[in-house]
């Protein structure tokens, strides 16, 4: 009887897992959320909970709204604390915690674009990068745009590395290949420029 218990909870999991894909190949985030947190009250294993928190904490940022932000942010927080420093699971997490931080509208404004800046620092600092140029040149870009914003002091500085990021990135994003983010990158070199005369 127990075998078949488990037998039956495996095959409940293993539709839930298809269930998620398919949503989030839709990018129906709010099913997705929905499944994730299903999923999860039967996951059996530390990796398999890992992965499903992680595709839950995405699909609330990408499902927008304060609340969702925040609890994605929180989610974030709480795996990147179970993984280790410096690790390629520790470097996408940095990375999409600064996304969280990106988009959160609770709070000062500058504290969470500070945070945009370290934790993307962070997730440029693990090996990650070299696997997928174009997803780390936006990381760049990203880490520019929030300094560009970012009012504090050193403002002269800020600008510099922003700018500094921005080249990096068009060092990727070249006109041929990314021609969107090749122009908007290069306008934002530019903005940064001015700013700095």
């Amino acid at each position: 009887m127990n075998d078949m218990s488990e037998s039956t909870n495996k095959d409940a999991c293993c539709s839930l897992d298809a269930a998620i894909e398919e949503a989030w190949d839709m990018q129906a985030w709010s099913t997705c959320i929905r499944l994730c947190r299903e999923r999860l009250r039967c996951c059996s294993s530390d990796d398999a909970a890992y992965k499903i928190r992680r595709k839950l904490a995405y699909s609330l940022l990408e499902n927008g709204g304060a609340r969702d932000c925040e609890e994605a942010i929180s989610i974030f927080q709480e795996l990147l604390a179970n993984v280790s420093r410096g690790s390629r699971k520790s470097t996408w997490l940095h990375a999409h915690l600064a996304l969280a931080y990106d988009e959160r509208s609770y709070g000062d404004r500058a504290a969470n674009l500070q945070m945009v800046v370290e934790h993307n620092e962070r997730a440029l600092a693990g090996e990650a990068h070299r696997q997928d140029p174009a997803f780390w040149a936006s990381v760049r870009a990203q880490i520019g745009h929030a300094l560009v914003e970012l009012q504090s002091e050193p403002r002269e500085d800020n600008l510099r590395r922003a700018v500094a990021y921005f080249r990096a990135a068009l060092a990727v994003f070249t006109e041929e290949e990314f021609p969107e983010e090749w122009e908007e990158t290069k306008n934002a070199v530019c903005r940064a420029e001015r700013l700095l005369d």
